[in-house]
Formats: structure tokens, C-alpha cells, sequence
């Protein structure tokens, strides 16, 4: 599966530029990842926000391609932990998805056609983040996802799913967490693929 970042403008903000160049660096050794950029709109002044939504959503629609998953990033999507972010984007690499588009949107979100497009909608939380610094947050917490996915201890927490339910793991993981308490809980939702969680936390 590949998973791609679609952008609205640059980064010219160099410490963010930074950070989202060594976590893309970093995702290559789990998934075929990039991030397109789509031109700003020029002449802003001269337009409302809903005309400058639908010029944005019309370039947005023109990279997407008829069989990609596309999620948008969006302050009325629902909410996930790190845990659950990382529960999610397992479903979609097993569901057989070619390609999943994560869209940012431009200063003021997204036009109608665009969200009649999307096949869903994250947010990563309820304050407000400017469009760049969310680009900075995605890419670390995907990041974040496929080590939590590939039980390394970035995050401290892994995802074991049941064919992977064992003793064996018990004692693997119980031996990674140095002897501290180990406990296993149940997704909040029925999955059919239900998900386990070991933790260094008291659940």
C-alpha cells in the first residue's frame, strides 16, 4: 500500500521543513510514502472563501485518482489515540487499499466536493494548528503508527493482533518492559479483527 500527504502550498517554515523531511527519512523503512504539494492560489484578495475553497478543492479532486482511500484531515473528523491511529491504519493496509491520500486543506478547510470525495475524516484534535505544523504532527504520528504496528519502542505500546496471540508473545513483551507490569485490554470497538494492547500502564 502506498500512503500519500496531499498539501496545499508549501512549508517555508524551516524548523517545521525540517522535522517533516527526517520523519519522511524515517517512513520509507515501513511504507512508500510521499508528500505533493499543490500550488497556492494566487489573487487571493480578489476572492471569498468559498470561491478560494472550490479553486483549492478543484486541484485537490484533479490528483486523485478513482480507486484511492482518501481521508481528510479535518477539525469535525473523528478523534484517535496513537493506539487507535495505528489500529486504523492496519485496517487499511489489510482492506487491499492501493493508495490512501491524506488531505490537508488550505486556511480555510475544504469545499463541498471535496468532502462528497472523501471516503473519511481524522482530526488530531480539537485546538486549532496552523496548516503547516499539522503537516509536522501527520507525519510523526504516522511514524509513531508503524512502530507501534512493528511492536518497537518508539511508543512504548504495541498492537498484537490474534494470530499473533500467544504465551510466547506474553513473555517476549513481559521481558521488553523490564519485569514492569504487563496488561492486556480489548479494543474499545468490535472488530473483527479484535486488537490487543500490551502496556506499561494500569489499565
Amino acid at each position: 500500500m502506498k500512503i500519500e500527504l496531499l498539501v496545499v502550498g508549501k512549508s517555508t517554515i524551516p524548523y517545521i521543513k525540517e522535522g517533516i523531511d527526517d520523519y519522511v527519512k524515517r517512513l520509507k523503512h515501513y511504507v512508500s510514502f510521499q508528500i505533493r504539494y499543490i500550488d497556492d492560489i494566487k489573487g487571493t484578495k480578489n476572492l471569498s472563501e468559498e470561491q478560494q475553497k472550490q479553486l483549492e478543492g478543484n486541484k485537490i479532486l484533479a490528483l486523485l485518482d478513482k480507486s484511492d482511500f482518501v481521508i481528510l484531515l479535518d477539525e469535525h473528523g473523528k478523534e484517535h489515540t496513537s493506539l487507535a491511529f495505528a489500529s486504523y491504519i492496519q485496517k487499511r493496509m489489510l482492506s487491499g487499499a492501493k493508495k490512501v491520500v491524506m488531505v490537508v486543506g488550505g486556511p480555510y478547510g475544504f469545499s463541498k466536493d471535496v468532502y462528497d470525495r472523501a471516503n473519511d475524516k481524522i482530526s488530531f484534535s480539537k485546538m486549532t494548528f496552523n496548516h503547516e505544523m499539522i503537516r509536522l504532527i501527520f507525519v510523526e504520528q504516522l511514524y509513531r503508527a508503524f512502530t507501534i504496528i512493528n511492536h518497537e519502542p518508539y511508543h512504548h505500546e504495541w498492537l498484537i493482533f490474534p494470530h499473533q496471540f500467544t504465551s510466547n508473545h506474553i513473555r517476549y513483551h513481559h521481558m521488553m518492559l523490564r519485569n514492569e507490569h504487563v496488561s492486556i485490554c480489548f479494543a474499545k470497538q468490535t472488530l473483527r479483527e479484535e486488537d490487543f494492547r500490551f502496556s506499561n500502564k494500569v489499565v
